[in-house]
């Protein structure tokens, strides 16, 4: 945006933008995936069940079609409260009636919108993997009945009948599919297996804090005003070292290898540091996948110049700093890990959740995103100058730094640099005018 602003490049006229509220009648269906894995993490969940059912869902939503969306719509209100085995008759009455109402108003809407025919069907299909449920079955095995039952009716209707041979090809397509995860899976193994016999990944670990320490060491020796605490500069010397070391780790490599590596050989560093397993690798896997856009290899950068016509290199150098605004986000997850819900999802007893710090968190992290973007790009209000662009550095760390006193100045040393700016571009607009 800064960008664009800076080379005075319009956006498309407002008249031509696609209408939100007929978009989200249409396609906000696609947001429940979405609202599934936000509602688990509230709810006290695991990420990783979470993140099993936001994909479940959504390859649930890809083998809808127009006639069935409805349908789907229906059993996504409806399922969760007794997937989870949470008992909406067993709680609150507030919460019962809350319950029955989403879900008879998803069953009414879906009759609505389906053939009644298909629609029985279907209502038949998700009761019987809710009683199998509710009854301590496997959720495995109550969707495997599920979907035996949906075969079973599917081979004698007549519009879209399933018949044998292609219930076969489904399985012989979904085996396939299972032996080439099966394959990669045991090619992991490979990779782990060395590493830990090895000990690559611990010496790595080793290596990169002895370093960070080091380096913490002699910005503390001059740190004449004593601002830093040691333990403080060493954490982010760590995060520094670990981040260059992902972004070289993750070079030409695609998502899932990608992954592999870094939370194999870089992660360690982090967590012998004392940070939570999931924030550490999601910092190693968010830097890994910058590698795409990291110079030399850049192979994202390759691909948008093969399309541009553009040179590949430069193609590569500005998208990495076009990037670098978004490596802010990363270290926002370590310094403040309410970001994503931590500790709070996996604490046994997490009580209400604090909604003051999550909204308090999230704008300083939004904050500090504009100031890195203004920094590198050279424009917030109007182009900077060196001592401008100093502010915007001092702000970006104010904000970084994730502490109420600092993140409130950077704010309104950023609100002010930006208020200067713009004043600065309308006088000068207005004396082009005369």
């Amino acid at each position: 945006h800064f960008e664009a602003r800076k080379n005075n490049m319009k956006g498309i006229p407002r008249d031509q933008l696609p209408k939100i509220g007929q978009l989200m009648k249409e396609n906000g269906i696609l947001m429940i995936p979405l609202v599934v894995i936000i509602w688990l993490l509230v709810a006290g969940f695991t990420p990783f069940l979470a993140a099993f059912w936001g994909i479940l869902s959504s390859v649930a939503y890809a083998q809808t079609g127009p006639r069935t969306k409805g349908f789907f719509v229906a059993v996504t209100l409806t399922v969760p409260s007794v997937l989870f085995m949470w008992s909406p008759f067993e709680g609150p009455s507030y919460l019962t009636a809350i319950w029955a109402a989403v879900g008879l108003a998803g069953f009414y809407w879906s009759w609505r919108k389906e053939d009644l025919f298909y629609w029985i069907w279907g209502v038949i299909a998700t009761l019987i993997f809710v009683l199998l449920l509710l009854q301590n079955t496997n959720p495995e095995l109550s969707a495997f009945w599920a979907n035996f039952f949906v075969i079973v009716v599917g081979l004698f209707l007549r519009q879209g009948r399933m018949r044998l041979e292609h219930v076969i090809d489904c399985l012989e397509w979904g085996t396939k599919n299972a032996l080439a995860i099966g394959a990669a899976c045991a090619a992991v193994g490979f990779i782990v297996g060395a590493t830990t016999l090895t000990g690559l990944g611990l010496k790595v670990a080793s290596a990169t804090i002895y370093l960070a320490t080091s380096t913490a060491d002699v910005v503390k020796a001059v740190d004449l005003l004593n601002l830093f605490g040691i333990d403080q500069l060493s954490l982010v010397f760590t995060l520094l070292y670990t981040a260059v070391a992902c972004l070289i780790l993750g070079m030409g490599l695609p998502t899932t290898p990608n992954y592999i590596v870094v939370s194999i050989i870089a992660a360690p560093a982090l967590l012998k540091f004392g940070i939570a397993p999931l924030v550490s690798h999601l910092f190693v896997f968010y830097f890994g996948i910058l590698a795409d856009l990291t110079p030399p290899v850049a192979v994202a950068a390759y691909a948008a110049a093969g399309i541009s016509q553009g040179d590949p290199f430069k193609t590569g150098v500005r998208a990495f700093t076009l990037a670098w605004a978004g490596m802010y986000v990363p270290f926002a997850f370590v310094f403040s890990p309410i970001l994503i819900f931590m500790p709070w999802i996996l604490a046994k007893n997490p009580g209400p959740f604090p909604l003051f710090d999550f909204v308090f968190v999230f704008a300083t992290v939004i904050l500090g995103i504009i100031a890195l973007a203004a920094l590198i790009i050279g424009y917030f209000g109007d182009r900077a100058t060196v001592p401008e662009r100093f502010l915007l550095f001092l702000s970006l760390i104010m904000l970084w730094w994730h502490e109420p006193i600092s993140s409130v100045l950077g704010a309104i040393l950023l609100t002010g640099i930006y208020i200067f700016q713009r004043h600065r571009r309308l006088k000068e607009q207005k004396v082009y005018a005369t």
